[in-house]
């Protein structure tokens, strides 16, 4: 058989394999892409990032040895658009969560197994209105505008570290969020490429108001919008409320977890959302009546055997 009645003979074979090389790029692309946002992921990126993750008094937020090993939030820019003509920070929120929770998102049907009841996370809109809801309060982000990093006035609760969907840190605490350039914000919750304006109502946070230009009134009616690049992050311009753009969405606080204290490659981590006192205090309360009231049942079976 010649070459070229070796190569016609072939050639069905090669035509499928070219067809299909379209279908395997995409799908190799995906599986790539939708591991991306991982506990290990996180993990890894805040060992390469410690020095950034610290305290106020020096302390690393990372700890691998620990059940707790750090807690942090997430944030995306959402794939879908929304117009800004309501002051009701609950349309915000509520299209956050729906953008969330959609079937092809890393939080939805696209997410990791080492993420935890990811749909049951309460999604918040980094955004102002001008009804009077401030982006920092609404997203749980706020910070102390007078006290210094390094002073006793910043308490835990404002230095948690802030993640994007492809684990990248965004921001090593509130402030840094807040008042330093970010980078990384270039993926959606379906890490599809974000573009476009992206609805603020803020500029990087003032003293004691973050209400710049917030959302809501006629179509006409304007609003500040931030865009991607570092040094303009919350605020680009202004657009009209008719307008449709993307919003930022953050997550509540999460913790990754060492779900058995293994260290090293005897690590297992996933990630959860971190409890509330009083919820973890009435779970060990629960427990608590659960076992006085096994041993009251047990102690009356015993007092009735020895009654004559």
């Amino acid at each position: 058989m010649n070459l070229i009645t070796k190569l016609n003979f072939r050639m069905p074979v090669v035509k499928r394999l070219v067809a299909c090389l379209p279908v395997l790029i995409s799908l190799l692309v995906a599986d790539s892409s939708s591991a991306q946002f991982t506990a290990d992921a996180i993990v890894s990126e805040a060992e390469d990032e410690v020095s950034r993750l610290t305290d106020k008094d020096g302390v690393s937020l990372l700890n691998t040895n620990a059940r707790v090993v750090l807690r942090f939030k997430v944030m995306f820019a959402t794939q879908g658009k929304i117009d800004g003509r309501s002051s009701d920070i609950a349309t915000y929120n509520s299209f956050a969560n729906t953008q969330a929770r959609l079937t092809n998102s890393i939080f939805g049907g696209a997410a990791d197994s080492s993420i935890t009841d990811a749909d049951q996370w309460d999604w918040k809109a980094v955004l102002s209105t001008n009804s009077g809801t401030r982006a920092e309060v609404n997203s749980s982000t706020q910070y102390d505008d007078d006290a210094d990093y390094a002073s006793d006035k910043i308490t835990i609760d404002m230095i948690n570290p802030v993640f994007n969907t492809h684990s990248g840190l965004l921001a090593s605490n509130y402030r840094e969020l807040w008042e330093e350039p970010l980078v990384n914000m270039n993926k959606t919750q379906t890490l599809t490429n974000n573009s476009g304006n992206t609805w603020t109502g803020t500029d990087k946070l003032p003293v004691g108001n973050s209400i710049d230009k917030g959302l809501g009134g006629g179509a006409n009616d304007l609003a500040f919008y931030g865009k991607k690049t570092p040094s303009v992050f919350w605020k680009n311009g202004e657009d009209k409320l008719k307008k449709a753009n993307r919003i930022y969405a953050i997550s509540p606080l999460l913790y990754v977890v060492n779900v058995n204290f293994g260290t090293g490659l005897d690590a297992s981590y996933v990630i959860m959302e971190s409890p509330e006192p009083t919820t973890f205090a009435m779970f060990l309360i629960g427990i608590l009546v659960c076992l006085c009231c096994r041993r009251g049942r047990k102690e009356a079976k015993v007092a009735a055997s020895i009654v004559p």
